[in-house]
């Protein structure tokens, strides 16, 4: 298109030109859209990441709510067993047993985080809210003069699972140089010592407790 019709001499490029004019503005276009959808694309990539980013910073904090509603369930959950059926010792200041609800705010950051984040830390977050729905199945039952007193302490072991999946992932994101592992059978012992001596003396009932027994 330039340099053969250039040798012709500048008539002849002028003319080839000319004749190829439309062809010429096409590729024009098409080369401009490609700049314009390059921008774009560079844009919706950067703004993604800083809402990655944003959410990223406010996961330690939803995390951190999220283990102080697990301590209260805990707390509740120690009274309704330790409390005998038919006593009038039903009124606690404490909260209700019931669903561990995430605010909208909470979901829609770890979802974000889930979407973005690695493979381990997406695989890590799903885990804990699958773990928080069977969770609260279990969790509905509960009350002070319920016949399922009895499961309390297989529950409070769940509970205490969960509560150490929540910690492993606050303590991982917190070090971002470190890799976030799988949560070890060290982490269980940890969480019921965070949770308290009464809900790890109520745990200690159940015989998902026995391998953690210091022999």
């Amino acid at each position: 298109m330039v340099i053969l019709p250039w040798t012709s001499g500048t008539n002849h490029l002028l003319a080839t030109w000319e004749k190829w004019q439309s062809f010429n503005a096409g590729m024009i276009g098409l080369f401009a859209a490609s700049i314009a959808v390059y921008a774009a694309y560079y844009q919706y990539r950067n703004r993604l990441e800083r809402e990655f980013n944003a959410n990223i910073a406010l996961l330690p904090s939803g995390l951190s709510v999220l283990l102080n509603r697990l301590q209260r369930k805990a707390d509740y959950c120690v009274h309704c067993y330790e409390t005998k059926r038919d006593s009038q010792e039903h009124v606690i200041s404490i909260e209700q047993a019931g669903e561990i609800e995430l605010t909208d705010l909470q979901q829609g950051i770890i979802k974000n985080c889930i979407a973005n984040a690695n493979d381990e830390l997406s695989e890590q977050l799903i885990r804990l809210l699958h773990e928080l729905q069977v969770l609260n199945s279990r969790l509905s039952v509960i009350a002070p003069d319920t016949p399922a007193r009895t499961s309390i302490p297989d529950l409070l072991f769940q509970l205490a699972t969960t509560y150490a999946l929540a910690a492993h992932i606050l303590l991982k994101i917190r070090k971002t140089d470190e890799k976030l592992d799988e949560i070890t059978e060290d982490d269980i012992p940890n969480a019921l010592a965070n949770l308290g001596a009464a809900v790890e003396s109520v745990v200690r009932q159940s015989s998902k407790y026995t391998k953690f027994e210091v022999e």
